[in-house]
């Protein structure tokens, strides 16, 4: 959906960066660090890789009809 026009190739790119994907949040952390800071940008990050890996993944296809039955037991 987002990269089906330039508005959500904008909007998916945004929401990308805010999860500092490229970054390590380690490097520049003024001292002494911060864990709740850490522990924040790290949810970012995570949550930025988690939609990341789900837009390469294709979905799989949905069956056309249901292919369990379910018995009834008296």
């Amino acid at each position: 959906v987002f990269l089906e026009t330039e508005q959500g190739r904008r909007v998916l790119r945004q929401v990308l960066g805010w999860g500092h994907l490229l970054k390590s949040h380690l490097v520049r952390m003024p001292r002494p660090i911060d864990p709740y800071t850490i522990l924040s940008l790290e949810g970012e990050r995570n949550l930025a890789l988690h939609i990341f890996s789900v837009m390469l993944v294709e979905p799989p296809k949905q069956p056309d009809k249901q292919t369990t039955t379910v018995s009834k037991e008296e």
